[in-house]
């Protein structure tokens, strides 16, 4: 786990982040209806994609399914360059956005070091669905509530690409490995 991670980590690094962060969307608890602040916008989001690049680059490393490594292979470019116009959104708030995984998110990977096959892929594709149906919570809301125009508008412009990535979740269909059958 901790290799992986500092692979992610040092993959993240080289594209001008300071260290592995995390993905939130899958792991954030739902946004409630109060008032919400930029930094906490900024903080969640960050959070979340952070841990979908982290979570996606598992999948690649672990899942011998075609269409589950596919789209965990669109999570991480997609979330990757996501996170790149959030910290540009962000301005003097993305210093301050988290670099590091939070421990839900830690336990979850550990968790996942841990399962494999059918089950591995079945549970990262419910995590997905739910995950991207609580981003899309988040983001429409900001997009129309939120308080800081620059943010506004990266949340505005997020929403069409995870309603997109939520479908495509719900699309999936995890295959059972195959296995040869008796010799004749």
């Amino acid at each position: 786990m901790k290799i992986r991670t500092a692979i992610v980590a040092a993959l993240i690094g080289g594209m001008g982040f300071a260290t592995l962060p995390a993905m939130a969307q899958t792991a954030t608890a739902p946004a409630t209806r109060a008032s919400l602040s930029a930094e906490e916008y900024a903080r969640r989001q960050a959070q979340g994609e952070l841990y979908e690049i982290a979570l996606s680059q598992l999948i690649l490393d672990k899942s011998e399914d075609q269409s589950v490594r596919g789209f965990a292979e669109q999570m991480v470019t997609a979330h990757t360059a996501s996170l790149q116009k959030l910290r540009a959104a962000a301005g003097t708030m993305a210093a301050l956005l988290p670099t590091t995984l939070d421990s839900t998110q830690q336990n979850t990977l550990i968790r996942f070091e841990n399962i494999s096959g059918m089950k591995f892929n079945m549970e990262y594709m419910q995590l997905q669905i739910d995950g991207h149906k609580q981003a899309l919570e988040l983001n429409r809301r900001y997009a129309s509530d939120g308080t800081d125009p620059a943010l506004r508008q990266y949340a505005s412009d997020s929403v069409p690409m995870i309603q997109d990535h939520l479908n495509m979740a719900q699309k999936v269909r995890v295959a059972p490995p195959i296995t040869p059958g008796p010799k004749l």
